[in-house]
């Protein structure tokens, strides 16, 4: 995978929900309803202020529907071209990254409401978690436990948190910082409990686990090093990461670049196990070929829910959302394919998927 007039809709969750976020049990318990969202986070920003502005926010509802391509539902939020999307029920709130590549100096991760009427969901700016050293997010996980949001920033090659960050108005104060190594290049995040897992790019990359990140202090060490490190021998550019901990399956996504062509590869790993045991892992099955349309896939969300059984990918070259059945394997076309009317670049996704699966 991962609003607010809508509260009593959007209280919650069983056992797992958000592409890049599990509850942990501490967390505390909401009622399931059937609900099967994506939002979809586009790059894309109008430098000509006399042109119309792009949305950057794009939602299909139900995103299990048999027509994925249908939707109505677009906002331009704040951000200066959309960078990682993330929502989680236990938050509350819809947050989005800039992507900060303009010179325009929009350091800030956005926080928005939604309200629902009828079938329509409506997103309003709420509140803006501005800090310089929000420079470049690719990263972002709420852990309901303890209402911390955490954040992996490119650029200070740091992961901050930042807490209670729903009622953040203006100003984001980072209530820890870890700066890691500079040979660990990280990217999107999810958690497993108290344990904070960073997809780790390059070659043979992976993932990182910060084994009880949500009870680990402010450090001044500029060297923060992970607990554990698992790599996916052969890998190029891990990005995306969904870690469905229900059905013990873990979904990351990888392109290879050979000159302008680019070939993308989802690999899916059933029955996980403890990560936290293990130094290399190698995929069950990988979804990769001419027929999947992957080119640079760089986000990922599995539906967590018992009878789910999509996963939703975005890519950014192919500037599409691929929606592909959980079970598929090597060189199949995508179940369903999303993308926006003026070809718009997405860049990040995050599903709200909670209560049965309606297919």
């Amino acid at each position: 995978m991962r609003f607010i007039s809508a509260l009593v809709v959007f209280v919650v969750i069983g056992l797992g929900f958000v592409s890049s976020c599990n509850p942990s049990d501490d967390a505390p318990a909401i009622p399931e309803n059937d609900i099967s969202r994506l939002y979809i986070s586009t790059s894309d920003f109008q430098t000509n202020e006399a042109l119309t502005p792009f949305n950057n926010i794009f939602i299909v509802s139900p995103a299990d529907s048999a027509d994925f391509n249908i939707t109505n539902m677009s906002y331009n939020s704040s951000v200066k071209g959309g960078s990682v999307i993330y929502f989680n029920p236990y938050a509350q709130v819809l947050f989005q990254a800039s992507q900060n590549n303009l010179g325009l100096s929009d350091t800030i991760i956005y926080s928005l409401n939604y309200s629902i009427t009828d079938s329509t969901i409506e997103l309003r700016n709420k509140g803006r978690l501005g800090n310089g050293l929000f420079q470049s997010v690719k990263g972002m996980v709420f852990n309901p436990a303890n209402n911390h949001l955490y954040v992996y920033d490119t650029t200070a090659n740091a992961i901050f948190m930042v807490q209670n960050p729903a009622n953040v108005s203006t100003y984001a104060k980072i209530e820890r910082k870890f700066f890691l190594p500079e040979t660990t290049l990280g990217w999107a995040l999810t958690m497993n409990g108290n344990d904070l897992y960073m997809t780790r790019r390059g070659t043979n990359g992976g993932i990182s686990i910060y084994e009880g990140i949500t009870g680990r202090r402010d450090t001044l060490n500029t060297n923060y090093a992970a607990s554990h490190s698992v790599t996916v021998s052969g890998s190029s550019n891990i990005r995306g990461i969904s870690y469905d901990t229900v059905k013990n399956v873990l979904a990351l996504t990888d392109y290879e670049v050979s000159g302008s062509t680019s070939t993308g590869k989802i690999y899916v790993f059933e029955n996980v196990g403890n990560l936290k045991s293990q130094t290399t892992i190698a995929p069950t099955r990988v979804i990769t070929g001419l027929q999947t349309g992957l080119q640079e896939p760089v986000d990922v969300a599995i539906d967590f829910r018992t009878t789910g059984h999509y996963i939703y990918v975005a890519d950014q070259k192919a500037k599409k959302v691929f929606r592909f059945n959980l079970a598929d394997q090597g060189d199949v076309a995508p179940q369903a394919t999303y993308q926006s009317s003026n070809g718009l670049t997405p860049v990040s996704i995050s599903l709200d998927a909670r209560g049965p699966s309606s297919n």
